[in-house]
């Protein structure tokens, strides 16, 4: 299955989605399936997720910043539910989805929502970082290590000099944009509170070199020292949990990209 392949696979599966033409949508999922992290059914997942578009009162769905495998066969997404309030307001919210094919038939799908966080202003839903072209473009294999330096040096202590390294001056995430030289304290301050004891793994990742960009769903395993993500009534035990990326590079840089977690990202207790 080619890449291009791939994406046309997925969108005539929403398409299917969009129209609540449930049975037609279930021929684009294998008989059973991975979902997050359980085994379902196909007749379940679909279930699932026609029950959790009406009660969203979701109208349509779509994607930007599609990254496609071409090796895979894989894919990862923004996708953007639209819904309306019992009230007639119009809303939307979104979530990053990272899909597995086999036989042109999702075989695997991951899925993280995003949260707003309270006292800061609602993620933008509708600008996505510019994908401008790379003169220098990096191969996968760079890209895979460019990110995973990036990553893991949150398991060394080393961010700051890792962000230096592999960010360009400017990046736009989650449709914010800010300096780089502003980011390792930020982190500092916001970020590693919360994770504290928990060290970052890539569990999946998706690498489309010709958009330049890299999806990755992330585990955070480990013993937390942050209340909010202990197991209740278990302080001590080792936990795990995930998150989902999605990364822009130019000239070798990251750019901007997207990012939810499955995990409360609200600041510990004191």
């Amino acid at each position: 299955m080619s890449a291009q392949n791939v994406g046309d696979v997925f969108q005539a599966f929403l398409d299917q989605v969009n129209r609540k033409r449930w049975d037609e949508a279930r021929k684009y999922v294998q008989p059973t399936l991975t979902y997050n992290d359980d085994e379902a059914s196909g007749d379940v997942f679909i279930g699932t997720l026609s029950a959790d578009l009406e009660r969203q009162n979701v109208s349509r769905v779509a994607l930007d910043a599609l990254t496609v495998d071409h090796a895979g066969p894989k894919l990862a997404a923004r996708s953007i539910a639209y819904a309306e309030t019992p009230e007639g307001t119009k809303i939307a919210s979104w979530s990053l989805v990272i899909v597995f094919f086999a036989d042109n038939r999702i075989s695997r799908f991951y899925q993280i929502f995003h949260r707003d966080l309270p006292g800061l202003p609602p993620t933008p839903l509708e600008n996505p970082p510019p994908n401008q072209k790379s003169e220098t473009p990096l191969s996968a294999e760079e890209m895979e290590t460019t990110y995973l330096d990036y990553i893991t040096s949150y398991n060394r202590g080393g961010h700051k000099s890792a962000i230096e390294r592999s960010w360009a001056e400017e990046v736009t995430m989650n449709g914010f944009k800010s300096p780089t030289a502003a980011t390792p304290d930020i982190i500092s301050q916001f970020l590693l509170p919360v994770i504290a004891g928990l060290d970052y793994g890539v569990e999946e990742s998706v690498v489309d070199v010709e958009r330049q960009q890299i999806a990755v769903r992330l585990s955070l395993r480990g013993v937390a020292k942050n209340p909010n993500l202990q197991k209740k009534g278990a302080e001590g035990e080792e936990v795990t949990h995930y998150e989902h990326a999605l990364y822009t590079f130019l000239e070798g840089k990251i750019s901007g990209g997207w990012a939810v977690q499955e995990f409360d990202m609200s600041p510990p207790p004191r």
